[in-house]
């Protein structure tokens, strides 16, 4: 098994954190569109059904008998005999396996109790149905045992708080469920990536150092710290050029400013023409330079 560099990999996930983010992002609407748009809420409605011997006294080989019919009675529950019976009582429009899949049926723990417990997206049909089948259940032990030795303690009522899990513990996981997705994939990718990733691994490989880097891209070469100090250097340099030339234009006006002086009145207004001409551009060149 090739041995995996750790540093390498959290540098790995960390350029693909983006994809992790985008992953639960998907995952967060899927799951947001499927739970309030396609959804359907499901109720469970239940009844308790105690095992326990005709008659006026109850001895312990009574109870043991119970405790090993338990067993039987849940498969009792769950059979053709009894489901189909519910079925054809009810009016049900659903075959015997549908509802099969809707009963849950499970022993209360310590105790000689049966739970019935039925799921359906109509709540008061869920509750319907439980009552149903205990009713049957009671009415066919008799006929298949020989004896009677149950009875209904919990009638089923109507659930109105929904049974199955909770819109936002859904999204939740679901989400949660996209990032390890995500991640799982990027690890896959990485330990099949047979790329050479980094100037000590050329090292390793080849046992020769390392003279140079070439980067890999332009965008890479533009956000390099030897492009940006070159560039730095070049203005400075610009800037110190444009400033001497802004001194020498400068210095050539202050000579035809003195030359003022000594020539006639018409060559004295040529002149100062020519210097205000020029001003504007000077200080046009000095506002640049402080651009920069």
């Amino acid at each position: 098994m090739e041995e995996i560099d750790i540093s390498q990999l959290l540098d790995y996930f960390k350029s693909k954190i983006v994809y992790i983010f985008f992953a639960m992002a998907l995952a967060f609407a899927l799951s947001a569109l499927y739970v309030y748009n396609f959804r359907v809420p499901e109720y469970t409605s239940y009844t308790t059904v105690l095992l326990t011997q005709s008659g006026e006294s109850i001895n312990a080989n009574d109870l043991n008998m119970n405790n090993s019919l338990v067993s039987n009675y849940s498969e009792i529950i769950k059979s053709k005999r009894i489901l189909k019976q519910v079925i054809d009582n009810l009016g049900l429009d659903m075959t015997f396996g549908e509802l099969q899949g809707k009963v849950v049926v499970a022993e209360v723990n310590d105790t000689d109790l049966l739970k019935i417990s039925v799921t359906d997206a109509d709540s008061e049909l869920a509750a319907d149905i439980a009552n149903e089948i205990a009713d049957v259940f009671v009415k066919e032990i008799p006929l298949i045992y020989g004896t009677q030795n149950t009875s209904i303690i919990d009638v089923a009522e109507v659930s109105e708080i929904a049974s199955s899990a909770s819109a936002l513990k859904i999204i939740a996981i679901i989400t949660v469920a996209g990032a390890f997705v995500a991640v799982g994939v990027i690890f896959v990718l990485f330990y099949f990536d047979t790329s050479i990733k980094s100037e000590e691994e050329i090292e390793r490989l080849t046992g020769l150092p390392v003279i140079g880097v070439v980067p890999a891209s332009r965008e890479r070469i533009r956000g390099s710290q030897h492009r940006k100090y070159y560039e730095k250097v070049a203005k400075n340099k610009i800037k110190l050029e444009q400033k001497e030339v802004v001194k020498l234009d400068i210095e050539e006006v202050l000579s035809k400013t003195t030359e003022i002086s000594v020539l006639n009145n018409t060559e004295e207004a040529t002149l100062i023409q020519e210097v205000l001409e020029e001003a504007p551009v000077i200080n046009e060149k000095e506002d640049k330079l402080d651009e920069l």
